[in-house]
């Protein structure tokens, strides 16, 4: 790394986070340059990208707006970035990531990639975590060589009447 950068981003972190975004797929975005057009110039565009976010002087290109059909019959705009754009904004998410994770309460699970939205059922109104029930449901299953039933194993459980 460039000692005479103001930010501290280290080429692999650019690395790691394209693969990332290659993984993911997706569409072009508003310059037309889709995934495989990124990687037949990889070197040149990831330099690009750690170049101008190490430096100080990455701005986002505009989005591709896209409308997309809603249930109901009606239409929602979505914006698709450019891979260059995913790239850096991986490299952000996971460096926030890294630092803030930590701060996250044990029993928080918004905003959190690390575990998963929805982790709670509810037996008899009392919220019991998905990780708890999977637990019980090993526990309980050890050696007996019986199915367990699917409400142990963190399916939906009916709710009490």
């Amino acid at each position: 790394m460039a000692e005479n950068k103001p930010f501290c981003i280290s080429k692999w972190a650019v690395f790691s986070a394209w693969a990332q975004v290659r993984d993911n797929r997706g569409a072009a975005g508003v310059d037309g340059v889709s995934v495989e057009a990124f990687e037949r110039k990889l070197k040149n565009n990831l330099y690009r990208v750690w170049n101008r976010m190490s430096s100080g002087t990455y701005f986002p290109p505009p989005v591709r707006r896209v409308m997309i059909p809603k249930a109901d019959g009606r239409e929602r705009p979505l914006g698709i970035p450019t891979v260059g754009d995913r790239v850096a904004q991986m490299v952000v998410k996971v460096e926030l990531e890294r630092q803030v994770e930590h701060l996250f309460h044990p029993d928080s699970y918004g905003y959190s990639s690390s575990r998963i939205s929805f982790p709670c059922r509810f037996i008899h109104g009392t919220p019991v975590p998905s990780e708890q029930l999977r637990l019980q449901a090993e526990e309980v299953g050890a050696g007996s060589g019986r199915q367990m039933p699917r409400a142990l194993l963190g399916d939906p459980l009916p709710l009490p009447r």
